[in-house]
């Protein structure tokens, strides 16, 4: 269903992806087996922005806990229709894929192909959103990146991120206020 030329069917398919990978290793392991990584890169690329989320929210899960799920993913090309769905104006799509982006960040030989693949304006520009969950993850990618080299940090500063997170401290939500010091943190190479 994942390659079908119905966008509802994709979608469909890339949640059912997700809600199987959210479950347990065992399932991340059989959908890795089925080779669905480079369908669901593909999905990404979609002008549907119903199947880019919920091939994000996929990515997202399956990258987690798997280091070996997120070279695979590295090397099936994800990271920049990522990139471009941070663009988008859909906030679910950009959340996920804020999120792929974050988790895909903790191997630090991924750090700079997400700079290079111009990941970072777009995650600060996330940091401006009304949404909370939006923001989180954007902030979380910001720190995950800028945990990687003096390089990576001054590419997100230079982006203007300071100011925002600094302004995301005063959020009226928890869960805001402390990915936005987290990310300071990382900022100040302290993480």
């Amino acid at each position: 269903m994942l390659r079908s030329d119905q966008p509802v069917s994709q979608q469909y398919a890339a949640a059912a992806l997700h809600n199987l990978a959210a479950g347990s290793l065992q399932h991340k392991d059989a959908i890795v087996a089925a080779g669905a990584f480079a369908p669901l890169v593909g999905l990404l690329r979609s002008d549907k922005s119903a199947v880019q989320g919920s091939a994000a929210k996929a990515l997202f899960c399956l990258t987690a806990t798997s280091q070996q799920n997120r070279e695979a993913i590295i090397a099936a090309g994800a990271v920049p229709p990522l990139v471009a769905i941070l663009r988008s104006d859909q906030p679910m799509a950009q959340q996920y894929a804020a999120g792929a982006l974050y988790n895909l960040a903790a191997d630090s030989q991924h750090r700079d192909t997400i700079v290079a693949a111009g990941a970072v304006p777009p995650l600060v520009a996330l940091l401006r959103s009304d949404q909370p969950s939006v923001v989180g993850r954007a902030a979380g990618a910001l720190c995950s990146v800028a945990a990687g080299s003096q390089q990576s940090r001054d590419a997100v500063v230079a982006a203007g991120a300071m100011p925002l997170l600094d302004g995301r401290l005063r959020s009226s939500d928890p869960a805001v206020q402390a990915k936005a010091a987290g990310a300071l943190r990382c900022l100040n190479g302290r993480i």
